[in-house]
């Protein structure tokens, strides 16, 4: 039968741990593969096969040994290399027999392993030169000192009662690596309460010592770190396991000590080697032209070295592909020693999937299809053969396979190279070198970590280098199916360079930066283009079209490289044909955080997409931290938290409604979360970026010096104007508001020249009190230009009818003009404020708002655009005085000088709000000697955190604050912040905020009424089809998704009923028995059967029973269904199953699944199609005759007669079983037989109780 999967997507994926080395021993019949024995003749050779592509320097070997021979000591073992020179050795877990003589011991030795050379050894009997001192181990007090005579480690000694809440110390207190300590005072991350420290030498011997600490927490949690230290080397090897607490509470000691430790996750230095491969001279299988391993041309070194590098995989990590590789391997070599267990892995690793994925899923049936292909395999049968398509994701050798063009796919090495179909004849490879003192260079080891992402039309890879020397680097690729891949960089901190070559002409790829960096083109030729800059410069996101009409930043698309530098870094504006894509991405593993005009993003990835018939798609992508990740459109936030998690959502974009509540609206999308994940969906405006505010007070003049000539900037009090007054004293005069301040007054021949001359191009504001009773020049920041007024100039004056005029010159000049006078010798306030932001659609633009208030009312508004690269205006800032230039005309315009009073000058660099404005007027004017400037929102939802700071005006220089009133479900921390439950329904009491200050009083009252969740409870998210627990809080629901991958749906339609499915089919001589698995609320079932591969079907039974029984059935392959029959709604059927049906007894059943336990053993087996009855067969290993020790119905049994069975041992494999005990440990072996009506089965393939088995 021919199985296949053209349309579903095998992910392939692998863990790329090459903790592997290979190496053969002449030994006698091992009883494990990896046990090598030391036999009468005295001696074991052991020799490494070559190379070509990989070396591993000084790396340390760990290597099992039986010693068969009585009377062996370790004094009296010695180990040499090829030209006789002795190594130093270091015994292990050693196994002694009663006179003391070895009976097993792991070798260890450190040797170096060059490229394309083989090494070998050969341990003897003889009596060994080198000391056996151990590793210098330094106690002192607090700390432990340990010295490998190339390095120095200082780690914290053990700890029995630590002070409370006091600071946990890192493992690694510091490192001396020459006449230099490296030493460091963090400590753990996380608020973490140590209960105890246990600092303990485990191992200790001439080679190596092992030293673990172990911290236990309160509430249960604990941290293991143990650290292996080999002699002569100047790096440790370091390991970590949690308990119950934060992953990443190490991550910072370990980037700072990153040049001392070998960390597994950057696969460098030791941990490379740690296993071996014996040469294979035996019988090589045929490669089949559908195999995976096809690959490798039936070389047998590279298949070995493939499997290996699998089955080092942790087991959770192996895919569905991996699992095939495997099996081929084993069944290409079956004389190999680990055949067996590679099959075996791979049938265990298999059934996890399938039984991760709901047994009785579709995915579930195909995996079983694959479980029945390794299992042919196992027999050396290949006419079961599967066609795989080409699937994206991880693959095999490491790489992420992230979309398809030209029908070739487009793959991210784990070098990091892009590879890209850029025609179809064409490959591209897009690279990224880093600058270091050998020049460019890219890095030559694997990746540390792999991530794939499926999303639908959105498809994610991922590839992370943590701990360079150059800073942390990575490439993301986006593949936007149809449209573009979006390459995102992070560089690190050395100048690097991008390099596209190609066999054909380059595709448009714009590359886009910040505006303050510079990339340079260094090679510009038909099908090769380098790049070059600074790591910031390079640092961003290159958009690769596919030959749609796209824009970036305003740009169009040419062929090859070209910057296209955006008005946010990290970030990217696409224009498609059906609107506006953008794109973010957060740097160095931390959230890009950012708020736009009708969006927020607080996300590692994340992207909103503009789609046709009125749609938009939004999606956030995690990553290896756990944290939360979420990105908000006008209409809705989508929201998941977990460790490399992603999710999207589609939505119509919903019409508008008179309401104040936001609009509630169905939408699906598709996650992906390894470990599960908390989704939440909110509905409404985007949610309010928090991040460490930039709003800056720039300078402020307060004029209260009362006499002389200067004035200070109160924000930079060396900075002082001077006023300018040739003929005149200067005047002071009372100032407004509250207190004793003092006023400047200004005539037409005098001016005050600032000294402030910082540009303030962008967002900022201009506020001033004013009085007087004519007019002139208030203020001015110019600069003359050809006897021009320079771009960005701009002035304030007070016009002949005592109106107030903004005017901007330039590039883009306007006027403001007020429509009331204001001359009439009364204090008034004026603002002007410029809110700008930045155009999405263009590459060079920013879009200002800028609005002039009068007494905190709005007197006009101009909106212009300014380029973003304009030259800054560094002209200092002037009150007063009379200037003179050419207009746009030609003609020469003249302001003259104010004669009037000045108060209270201040420049921000934000745009301040009219409530601030109004504050500033109510103080000013002394209509209240404190104003609270700030507005509290006055009505939340339950479940929605309400959050309100205080901003106020005025008060002078020490100002109280209380608060009455304030809800229990809200607390006072600087600010009130809280979150009501449905306990807290309605309207609080009003909440009195009272601000005392020596000038008297300020409030504010307000109260805040609590509405239920906004989501009503008819609303469901689905998983999969399924519903799920459903939370409803603030303006919107979450859920906690199940682990894996899938489809999700927030919907008010009712779930679709679940199909019947098929349990059992027995062939009885009364006919065909049919067990159903129903539809709940169904009690009436239909029984179908085709004799033509599913065209055609008619109805065999029907009944209200979930058991029913078919009349005989003539000879013949048949399908058969269960079909529901609802009362009030269609049929529901089934997914068919095959029936072959003949004189002949069934098929041997699937070979048995069996859990070795102490003194039993449990088995069960999938049901046999026909079969009526199983028998279990039982015999110990090594025996002949088999015993039937069941019959019966049941697809499981416990054996309680096995009472010399062996629980497993805690990890599978012959490479840990290596250091057990095998002896006198009893070995069961198990089959099975299926009956019918025509006989009984030929038993199953055996299986075992060995302990050591996956």
């Amino acid at each position: 039968m021919l199985n296949n999967f053209t349309k579903e997507q095998l992910y392939i994926s692998l863990f790329f741990s090459l903790s592997a080395i290979f190496a053969c021993a002449e030994t006698s019949q091992p009883k494990n593969p990896y046990l090598k024995e030391f036999s009468e003749s005295g001696k074991l050779n052991i020799q490494f096969p070559k190379f070509p592509e990989r070396k591993w320097p000084m790396s340390l070997i760990s290597y099992p040994v039986e010693f068969s021979e009585p009377g062996i000591k370790a004094e009296n073992l010695k180990l040499t290399d090829t030209d006789g020179k002795e190594l130093t050795f270091q015994l292990s877990e050693k196994r002694q027999r009663d006179d003391g003589s070895l009976a097993f011991a792991k070798l260890n030795f450190v040797a170096d392993f060059p490229a394309n050379s083989e090494r070998s050894f050969v341990l003897s009997k003889d009596k060994h030169q080198f000391k056996n001192s151990a590793l210098t181990y330094e106690k002192a007090e607090q700390v432990i000192i340990i010295n490998t005579n190339s390095l120095k480690i200082k780690i914290p000694a053990s700890i029995e009662k630590p002070k409370s809440k006091g600071p946990v110390p890192v493992p690694v207190l510091g490192a001396k690596f020459g006449q230099i300590w490296k030493e460091t005072s963090m400590v753990l991350g996380g608020n973490l309460e140590l209960i105890s420290l246990s600092s303990l030498k485990i191992e200790t011997g001439p080679l190596y010592l092992i030293h673990q600490l172990t911290y236990n927490f309160k509430g249960g949690g604990k941290y293991t770190v143990t650290l292996k230290c080999i002699r002569g080397l100047s790096r440790i090897e370091i390991s970590e396991t949690f308990k119950g607490i934060d992953t990443n509470i190490s991550e910072q000691f370990l980037k700072e000590f990153k040049n001392y430790l070998n960390y597994p996750p950057t696969i460098d230095g030791l941990n490379e080697i740690k296993d071996w491969i014996f040469k294979y001279d035996g019988k090589v299988r045929s490669t089949e032209n559908s195999f995976f391993t096809k690959r490798f041309n039936e070389n047998s070194n590279e298949l070995i070295f493939n499997a290996y590098r699998k089955a080092e995989t942790p087991f959770p990590l192996l895919t569905q592909t991996d699992c095939i590789e495997l099996a081929e391997t084993a069944y290409q070599l079956p004389e190999h020693p680990m055949s067996r267990e590679w099959f075996d892995q791979s049938e265990k690793a298999l059934r996890s999937i399938r039984k991760k994925s709901g047994i009785y899923s579709i995915e579930s049936s195909k995996i079983k299809t694959l479980i029945q292909y390794v299992s042919s395999l196992r027999k050396g049968n290949v006419s079961k053969k599967i066609i795989i398509e080409n699937s994206l994701g991880k693959l095999s050798n490491g790489s992420v396979a992230v979309g398809k063009r030209n029908g070739k796919r487009i793959i991210l090495n784990a070098d990091g190279a892009l590879l890209y179909p850029s025609s179809e004849k064409s490959m591209a490879r897009g690279t990224i070198l880093t600058k270091n003192k050998n020049g460019f260079e890219s890095i030559n080891r694997e990746s540390v970590s792999t991530n794939y992402t499926n999303l639908g039309d959105v498809q994610y890879g991922s590839v992370t280098f943590p701990y360079p020397a150059s800073g942390p680097r990575e490439r993301r690729v986006l593949h936007i199916q149809e449209q573009y891949v979006a390459v995102i960089d992070d560089v690190g901190n050395a100048p690097a360079r991008w390099v596209w070559k190609d066999s054909g002409s380059i595709p448009p790829i714009f590359i886009g930066t910040s505006y303050n960096q510079n990339l340079q083109i260094i090679s510009d030729q038909d099908n090769e283009m380098f790049l070059e800059g600074e790591a910031a410069a390079v640092s961003g996101i290159g958009i690769i079209a596919n030959g749609t009409k796209i824009q970036v930043h305003g740009k169009t698309p040419k062929p090859g490289l070209q910057t296209s530098p955006g008005p946010v870094l990290n970030s990217a504006f696409i224009e498609t044909n059906n609107g506006m894509d953008r794109i973010f991405a957060g740097k160095d593993g931390q959230n890009k955080t950012l708020s736009g005009k009708n969006w927020a993003v607080d996300a590692m990835t994340a992207l909103i997409r503009d789609l046709d018939n009125n749609s938009k798609e939004i999606a956030v992508i995690g990553n290896h931290q756990n944290k939360r990740h979420r990105i908000a459109s006008e209409h809705m936030t989508l929201d998941i938290e977990g460790n490399l998690v992603s999710a999207s959502a589609r939505y119509k974009v919903p019409k508008e409604k008179s309401t104040r509540d936001p609009v509630i609206f169905p939408t699906s999308g598709k996650y992906n979360a390894p470990d599960g994940a908390t989704l939440r969906i909110n509905f409404g405006k985007p949610f309010t970026v928090k991040e460490k505010s930039k709003n800056r007070l720039l300078a402020f003049w307060k004029f209260d010096e009362g006499k002389g000539t200067e004035v200070t900037n109160i924000k930079n009090p060396e900075q002082k104007g001077e006023l300018f007054d040739k003929k005149n004293k200067p005047v002071w005069t009372r100032g407004i508001g509250f207190g004793n301040g003092t006023a400047i007054s200004l005539r037409k021949e005098s001016h005050i020249n600032t000294l402030f001359d910082q540009d303030i191009n962008g967002s900022n504001s201009i506020a001033v009190w004013v009085k007087t009773k004519g007019h002139g020049l208030l203020l001015n920041k110019i600069k003359t230009e050809n006897g021009k007024f320079a771009n960005h100039s701009r002035t304030i004056q007070i016009t002949q009818e005592g109106k107030v005029r903004a005017t901007y010159y330039g590039d883009n000049p306007f006027v403001i003009e007020s429509t009331e006078p204001i001359n009439d010798d009364q204090w008034h306030h004026i603002a002007w404020v410029n809110e700008e932001e930045y155009d999405e659609g263009t590459s060079d633009q920013l879009a200002n708002k800028n609005t002039l208030f009068v007494d905190s009312k709005i007197a006009g508004t101009k909106l212009i655009k300014r380029a973003i690269n304009d030259k800054l205006l560094n002209a200092p800032l002037k009150l007063g005085g009379q200037i003179t230039a050419k207009s746009t005309d030609g003609k020469i315009t003249t302001i003259t000088g104010l004669n009037g009073s000045l108060d209270n000058l201040r420049i921000y660099n934000f745009p301040i709000t009219q409530k601030q404005i109004h504050g500033f007027t109510m103080v000013g004017l002394m209509r209240s000697p404190l104003a609270i400037t700030s507005e509290p929102q006055k009505m939340i939802r339950v479940g929605q955190e309400f959050e309100y700071a205080l901003e106020y005006t005025g008060g002078g220089p020490f100002v109280r604050f209380t608060f009455n009133n304030v809800p229990k479900w809200a607390k006072i921390e600087g600010r009130i912040i809280g979150t009501p439950t449905s306990k807290d329904l309605g309207l609080s009491k009003p909440i009195t905020i009272v601000g005392m200050s020596p000038w008297g009083p300020g409030q504010q009252r307000f109260s805040v009424s609590v509405q239920p969740p906004l989501v009503k409870r008819d609303w469901k998210i689905q998983v999969n089809g399924r519903p799920i627990l459903t939370r409803y809080n603030g303006l919107g629901v979450e859920a906690t998704l199940p682990p894996g991958a899938g489809n999700w749906k927030l919907t008010k339609d009712k779930t679709p009923l679940r199909p019947p499915l098929i349990l059992k089919v027995e062939n009885l001589k009364s006919g065909i028995s049919v067990q159903i698995r129903g539809t709940p609320g169904v009690t009436k079932y239909s029984i179908e059967s085709s004799k033509d591969g599913g065209k055609v079907w008619s109805s065999v039974s029907k009944s209200t029973g979930l058991k029913q029984v078919i009349l005989p059935l003539k000879n013949g392959n048949y399908l058969l269904r269960a079909t529901a029959l609802p009362t009030a709604a269609r049929p529901i059927q089934s997914e068919p199953i095959e029936l072959n049906l003949s004189e002949d007894p069934p098929e041997a059943p699937g070979r048995p699944e069996v859990t070795p336990l102490k003194g039993s053993v449990r088995l069960k087996w999938e049901t046999q199609i026909g079969a009526n009855e199983y028998k279990v067969y039982r015999r110990e290993k090594g025996k002949q005759n088999w015993a039937i020790i069941y019959s019966g119905r049941s697809q499981g049994f416990v054996d309680k007669n096995a009472k010399a069975a062996t629980a497993k041992f805690s990890k599978p494999g012959y490479k840990t079983g290596a250091s057990s005990d095998m002896n006198d440990i009893v070995i069961y072996e198990y089959c099975v037989t299926a009956s019918d009506k025509n006989g009984e089965s030929p038993k199953s393939e055996i299986t075992n109780t060995d302990p050591r088995n996956w």
